[in-house]
């Protein structure tokens, strides 16, 4: 997990930086938390979807 958000934090984070800025590990933290808030809202949306998908099925 850490190597993931390394690579999260080197390819979106790190470009839109000043290139004096400094990452620390606060920040690496706060990319993985709103990457797996971001994940998990995306599930949930699509279990809502199919199971709306199964229903219409049986309409």
């Amino acid at each position: 997990m850490e190597e993931a958000v390394s690579m999260l934090v080197e390819h979106l984070v790190r470009p839109v930086l000043p290139s004096s800025a400094v990452v620390t590990p606060e920040m690496e933290q706060d990319v993985a938390r709103q990457f797996n808030d971001g994940m998990l809202n995306a599930l949930f949306y699509l279990l809502v979807f199919s199971s709306f998908l199964v229903l219409l099925k049986y309409i």
